[in-house]
């Protein structure tokens, strides 16, 4: 949602126009969420929006081919958002393919310094019929479809075991939900 922030602004102005009342809830990249933007999204009723901070290695992030901007100018869009009454779900992706233990562990810091409403760590996972999955075939752990869940490692990660995974999936949320 925002990628093209015209057709945005006009949508929001097709909201305010009808007369009725709205309470939005979006996905975007946080690289569309401009101040302005958000401001108006929230005048018709955006009151929550989930944003893809994935990793916070950019090293993974490169590798990876994902687009992010600064972790800086992540967390001051989130509390951007945030101060105009915008409730932020943070989404994460734990066990990239250049992810380590470390660098899993770095990213749910990272989510706990984000400390936003909600969040959500989930692990890297190659569907099958994708171009990332036939990267992956000789890789892959289950010929189970029910195993591609987001849950489990479903390849043979040069780094993680499925131990340490599921260990810092429940880390992750264990760590983000008692954040005082």
């Amino acid at each position: 949602f925002s990628i093209n922030p015209k057709h945005t602004m006009a949508f929001c102005d097709e909201i305010e126009k009808s007369g009725r009342k709205f309470r939005l809830l979006v996905e975007t990249h946080l690289n569309n969420a401009s101040d302005g933007l958000a401001q108006r999204l929230f005048d018709v009723g955006l009151r929550t929006v989930f944003v893809g901070i994935e990793s916070a290695t950019p090293e993974v992030m490169n590798d990876a081919k994902r687009f992010t901007i600064e972790l800086e100018e992540q967390k001051a869009r989130i509390l951007q958002l945030e101060k105009i009454g915008v409730k932020v779900k943070a989404m994460f992706i734990l066990g990239f393919p250049t992810d380590t233990v470390e660098s899993c562990r770095n990213t749910i810091q990272f989510a706990k310094e984000l400390c936003t409403a909600f969040a959500i760590f989930c692990v890297f996972t190659p569907y099958p019929g994708t171009p990332i999955f036939s990267e992956y075939a000789d890789r892959i752990t289950t010929t189970r479809f029910e195993d591609f869940t987001q849950w489990n490692l479903v390849f043979d990660h040069d780094e993680i075991t499925p131990r340490e995974i599921r260990n810092l999936l429940d880390s992750g949320h264990t760590g983000h939900y008692t954040n005082p």
